[in-house]
């Protein structure tokens, strides 16, 4: 037999329900099990093999997931979403070529199913097949104009073809058709940060943490968008969730360690965490990162330690010339006149 009703499947299981034991039921409660003694029962059914290849994928098991979908497809080449399922595992393996080709198969044979179209375009997406990525695209959303998921793989294409403007559009119609996709929220409220608007971005990366909150990137946003509306408690609130998630986020560390150390209001600094999370920053980068080095320099002014604090702004300006941002350069030998004279640096 090449194939078997589902309905017998579900009556076998029901049965052994009906009379197994409570370790029996136990047994069959896994779905790995049931599809194991699926495939005992027929052995040749594709459709419980893609079953199962998706089961495999949806545990992170993606070898096991790729020789399902494998054995699949081989059984049955003319049932596209075997080829789909097994092009969402290359895809996962990091196997592009391979998933694109599977992607294009599934094509071939159902030409108006947009989820593939929108699979295949993302393929090509990561290949910088941007192009032929929007063609296909373009496809799906003539079928289904309301597919948010089409809406959100373009916006991401436009906005690595440099068009901040449609991709904005893009995003904005996707989060209509589906408004609880946290990296949609995001990177609209990036692209709406490029354009110098921080107060329409901020609630974009509100709903990005709200959605994915152990994302360290979006509380990092959300705080880079406060700080330019001069919200320095708010910010600072974000830096302290971004390093919660990940005690390593250098621009975390740096800013956060600044903001403590150069703050104008005397109630906001803290010269004693400034300094730990600057050496912190610093020694992350092995002291290759000229704003952390300034975030020590300023951070060991800030704690009276004006000697440790001129050779540190001394070595701020060498490692900003190095890589000729002259600007910090002069800033860092700015603040270490200020330190040779008593005084720590504070922001206006």
């Amino acid at each position: 037999r090449r194939s078997i009703l589902l309905g017998t499947v579900a009556s076998l299981v029901i049965a052994s329900f009906a009379l197994s034991s409570f370790k029996e039921r136990e047994y069959w409660r896994s779905s790995e099990a049931l599809f194991g003694q699926a495939m005992k029962i027929d052995p040749q059914n594709y459709f419980i093999r893609d079953a199962l290849a998706g089961y495999y994928r949806r545990e992170g098991k993606l070898p096991e997931a790729q020789a399902q979908g494998e054995m699949s497809v081989a059984l049955e080449p003319r049932y596209g979403p075997s080829w789909n399922q097994l092009g969402n595992t290359m895809a996962d393996l990091g196997q592009l070529d391979a998933a694109a080709d599977y992607f294009r198969r599934a094509i071939k044979l159902n030409p108006k199913e947009p989820e593939f179209l929108v699979n295949l375009a993302t393929i090509l997406k990561k290949q910088r097949q941007w192009d032929e990525a929007r063609q296909y695209l373009a496809q799906a959303l003539a079928i289904e104009p309301d597919n948010a998921l089409a809406h959100g793989t373009l916006a991401t294409i436009l906005d690595a073809q440099k068009n901040p403007q449609e991709a904005v559009k893009e995003y904005k119609i996707a989060l209509q058709l589906n408004p609880y996709d946290g990296v949609a929220y995001n990177n609209l409220g990036v692209n709406l940060m490029a354009a110098n608007r921080p107060a329409e971005a901020q609630p974009y990366f509100q709903k990005a943490v709200q959605f994915l909150p152990k994302n360290p990137q979006f509380h990092y946003n959300l705080a880079c968008a406060r700080a330019l509306l001069n919200d320095g408690p708010g910010a600072a609130a974000e830096y302290r969730a971004t390093l919660q998630i990940n005690g390593n986020f250098v621009p975390a560390l740096q800013r956060l360690s600044w903001w403590l150390s150069t703050n104008s209001r005397a109630e906001w600094r803290d010269a004693k965490v400034a300094l730990s999370l600057a050496q912190r920053g610093c020694e992350v980068t092995q002291g290759r990162d000229y704003q952390c080095l300034a975030a020590l320099d300023a951070a060991l002014a800030e704690s009276g330690r004006f000697e440790e604090a001129i050779q540190a702004a001394e070595n701020t300006a060498s490692v900003a010339a190095s890589v000729n941002d002259t600007n910090a350069a002069q800033q860092a030998q700015q603040r270490e006149q200020m330190y040779r004279a008593g005084q720590p640096y504070h922001a206006l």
